[in-house]
Formats: C-alpha cells, structure tokens, sequence
C-alpha cells in the first residue's frame, strides 16, 4: 500500500466515523451495538496512533529521501567536477607528451641531417687525402729522382773539377812546379794569402768560376 492510498483510507474512515457519530440514534441502542461501537473506537483510536506513528516515520523517509537526493546531486556534481579535472589534467599531459615527442622527432631529424652532412663531409675529406697521398707519393718519387740526378751531377762536377785540376797541375808543375792539395777549412783567400799570391790568379791559374767552389783533397796550381 502507497502513502497516498492509506492517506485516502484514513480519510474515508475519519469522514465515515464523523458522520456516524453525528447522526441520531432511532430507539435505544442495545448492548451488542454498544459494544462493537466501542470496539470500533478502540481500533479508530488504535488508527490513529498507527497512522501518527507511520506519519512521523513517512516524514522522516521523506527527509532521509531529500537528504539522499541531495547528497547524491552533491555527489554528482563533485564526481563530475573531478572527472572534469582529470580530464584537462589528462589532456594536458597529453599535449605535453605529444609536444615532446614532436620536439625528439624533430631533433632526431636534425641529427640525422647533421650526420648525413658529416658523412658527406668525411667522404670528400677521404678523397682528398687520397688525392693528397697520391700527390704526396708522386712528389716522393719527384724529389727520389731530383736527389739522384743531383748525386749524379756533384758526381760528374767532382770527377771534371778533379781531372780539370789534375789537368792544371800536370801543367802547370812542368812550368813552375808547384801544386796545393786543399784541406778541409781552406779557402782561395786562405791559399792565396799563405802563398804570397792573389785570388784572381788562384782563379784564373786553375780556371775557376767561384771563389767558394772548392773541396778537401783537391789540387790547385800555385803561380
């Protein structure tokens, strides 16, 4: 039975009781009336004592019902609220995350790029060390071959400076016969000086270009 329906009833049962206890008794009431219009009074007043019981206990669900209504639109609101809250929050580092990756994705292409250019780099440097080497190679076997040729020349100088000298000596002894074997430190001043004789003369006598063009071990004529 709703609240409303035994609302309805006790209502029914005031009115009946009401108009029962207005209307005019007809004769005199006998004993069996007179009892069961106590017994109904008995349980009327029993009624009512229920029905006040059930109105308090009624109000007090209704207050409990509103109390729960609002608690669970409080607790409604707040759940929504920290949804809401970790939600942004979540989008955040969402965005934070997609942000940063973005970033790594953009350094990784620069280091790739950076590194693509060394490589280039290390590639054209390899080709010029090779070049160099190859240059550097030819070059050896350049100055290889000049220190020959020279050897070869100071050999060919020294062998036509001997025999030019010997030449000059052989001459030379026949007329006046006096010949200087150079020693080491000698020089045509030093020669001319100690023989009372110039430098020109030294020159022009053995047919010699440079003053300083001489060495150890070679025979000049002395005038």
């Amino acid at each position: 039975m709703t609240c409303l329906q035994f609302k309805a009833k006790y209502l029914g049962l005031c009115a009946f009781l009401l108009l029962a206890g207005c209307a005019p008794f007809e004769g005199s009431l006998n004993d069996e009336t007179a009892s069961t219009e106590n017994n109904l009074k008995y349980e009327l007043s029993n009624c009512c004592s229920e029905i006040t019981v059930l109105q308090r206990r009624l109000n007090l669900l209704e207050t409990e019902l509103d109390a729960l209504h609002e608690e669970i639109a409080s607790t409604s609101k707040t759940n929504s609220n920290v949804v809401k809250d970790r939600t942004n929050s979540i989008h955040n580092k969402v965005t934070s995350l997609e942000t940063t990756t973005q970033k790594l994705i953009n350094d990784i292409n620069t280091v790739k790029n950076h590194g693509n250019e060394v490589s280039v780099a290390m590639q054209q440097c390899q080709k010029q060390i090779q070049k160099l080497e190859e240059t550097n190679a030819s070059h050896t076997g350049n100055i290889h071959n000049l220190d020959v040729a020279m050897r070869s020349l100071m050999d060919a100088v020294q062998y036509g400076m001997g025999n030019n000298t010997k030449a000059m000596a052989s001459l030379n002894k026949t007329s006046s016969g006096s010949v200087y074997k150079v020693k080491s430190g000698d020089t045509l001043e030093k020669i001319a000086r100690n023989h009372h004789t110039t430098i020109e003369a030294l020159k022009e006598l053995n047919q010699l270009r440079s003053e300083d063009f001489i060495i150890a071990g070679q025979e000049l004529a002395l005038p």
